[in-house]
């Protein structure tokens, strides 16, 4: 599968994906070290060793892995959210942009 996102620029200009983005990539099996830096808002230093702490876990709990993809699920487990956290966030955005966009055109629904 390959997802091919709109990413946006926040005020430091650092590349940010929507929480709806962020949970299309969590679906994902697999991820590289790019897609942990978007998932997690961070930069290559702490994605690489998220990597290297899923790889241990893989290592300990008999998981196959790869050296260029990492298993989503043991990211899950080094980084402390699973794939439930990605979905309320995701409907948490979608809500308050339902609201942001009736405050500004004024409209009040029935």
């Amino acid at each position: 599968m390959v997802l091919n996102f709109v990413t946006r620029k926040d005020d430091n200009m650092k590349t940010r994906l929507t929480w709806k983005q962020k949970y299309l990539l969590a679906l994902k099996e697999d991820l590289s070290i790019k897609e942990i830096m978007l998932l997690c808002d961070i930069g290559a230093p702490r994605a690489r060793s998220i990597r290297d702490n899923a790889i241990k876990y893989c290592l300990m709990n008999n998981i196959p892995t790869t050296p260029q993809r990492t298993l989503t699920e043991a990211i899950f487990e080094v980084i402390g959210h699973d794939l439930d956290y990605f979905y309320d966030k995701m409907k948490k955005e979608a809500i308050a942009s339902q609201i942001t966009f009736a405050e500004a055109t004024g409209y009040v629904g029935a």
